[in-house]
């Protein structure tokens, strides 16, 4: 058993089963290979012969369904806007990435919107 040491990987690779080599998406493995090289999503490249696709939800699909529409506005408005105490996490509700959820970003998902 090699030594642990730089670009070693010595933890269990978490793979789905035996015989099946893609990953959990727990595993160690993941964006954890050349840091010079992507993945087909995109992503830094993976330790092993497969790669573990990541989805990549856009800004402002609060219900991650993948789609901007006017479900994502709502939640915007209701929960993001509207709620004073006790509200969700709406960090994707900040289309314009300036930390503050108000109108502009309202103004940035109904563009999205009207672009798809």
């Amino acid at each position: 058993m090699p030594l642990p040491g730089t670009g070693l990987l010595t933890e269990d690779p978490l793979f789905l089963g035996e015989n099946n080599y893609y990953y959990y998406d727990s595993s160690p493995c993941i964006d954890s290979g050349d840091p010079e090289d992507t993945d087909p999503d995109n992503t830094r490249r993976d330790i092993g012969a497969n790669y573990f696709h990541q989805l990549i939800i856009p800004t402002g699909d609060c219900n991650e369904d993948f789609n901007l529409d006017v479900l994502d506005l709502i939640h915007i408005v209701n929960l993001c806007i509207l709620c004073e105490d006790d509200c969700p996490d709406c960090g994707c509700a900040d289309l314009n990435l300036d930390e503050i959820i108000n109108i502009l970003d309202v103004i940035l998902i109904v563009g999205e919107i009207l672009d798809n």
